[in-house]
């Protein structure tokens, strides 16, 4: 394996990265800033709050996204080891 087929590999896993954690950190992130922004307004310092709203929008998530997700996985994989075969 040369080093251009390295980092065409290196290119696609750092795309598959994005796309597939880029939306759970983006959605974790907006849901943790709503909730410290509704516990400032109230006063109320309770941080399962934070916690449990970032789990449910992360299952809520996983719920609609992991057949995605899983798909864009095994696509990245399957590519990736045929490329190590044909080497």
């Amino acid at each position: 394996m040369d080093t251009a087929a390295v980092l065409d590999v290196s290119r696609n896993l750092l795309w598959v990265v994005i796309t597939v954690c880029g939306p759970f950190l983006l959605v974790t992130s907006l849901v943790g800033l709503g909730v410290s922004l509704v516990q400032a307004v109230t006063q109320v310092n309770e941080q399962s709050l934070s916690f449990i709203a970032k789990l449910a929008a992360t299952g809520l998530m996983f719920w609609f996204f992991g057949n995605w997700m899983l798909s864009n996985l095994v696509n990245f994989v399957a590519g990736a080891i045929s490329g190590f075969r044909a080497s």
